[in-house]
């Protein structure tokens, strides 16, 4: 199952954090709703598990009173789903797996310290080649002159 907030208008608005992740329903409770999609779900061949859903939260609209920087965003996360989920069917989600996000400090597409050391040896390695070619085309016709002897000393 899928539940996605709009991710072109969360991430409009300046600072704007949208996070991903799989979760599974859960009870602290027997839960009548709950076990019914347990059952139906046990059909794999026919049904699909409706008991794990893959929410899509634009984290600073949907979820802007339980957003806090300082706290893990999975904890963020599930308290914003639980939430709404309790007031409303007596169940609470579970994130499976790491929580994936976009926007504000948590973006993922951020330049970090590896990215500029690439940069910087692949500027190099061109930066090489550049002039190796440049040597070759300028010092071809001229083997003898003045060309191999630079290179040579």
């Amino acid at each position: 199952m899928l539940r996605l907030d709009p991710y072109e208008s969360c991430m409009r608005h300046p600072g704007a954090v949208y996070c991903t992740a799989y979760m599974t329903f859960v009870s602290d409770e027997p839960s009548q709703l709950l076990t019914l999609m347990q059952e139906y779900s046990k059909h794999t061949s026919t049904h699909y598990n409706h008991t794990r859903i893959f929410y899509g939260t634009c984290m600073t609209t949907t979820c802007s009173t339980f957003y806090n920087t300082t706290v893990d965003l999975r904890l963020n996360l599930e308290a914003c789903r639980n939430k709404t989920l309790y007031e409303e069917y007596k169940l609470r989600v579970q994130v499976e797996d790491d929580v994936s996000c976009v926007g504000g400090k948590h973006d993922e597409n951020q330049i970090g310290p590896a990215q500029i050391v690439l940069a910087a040896i692949l500027i190099a390695l061109v930066m090489l080649n550049v002039i190796g070619s440049l040597y070759d085309v300028f010092c071809k016709e001229k083997r003898g002159s003045v060309c191999i002897k630079h290179a040579l000393s």
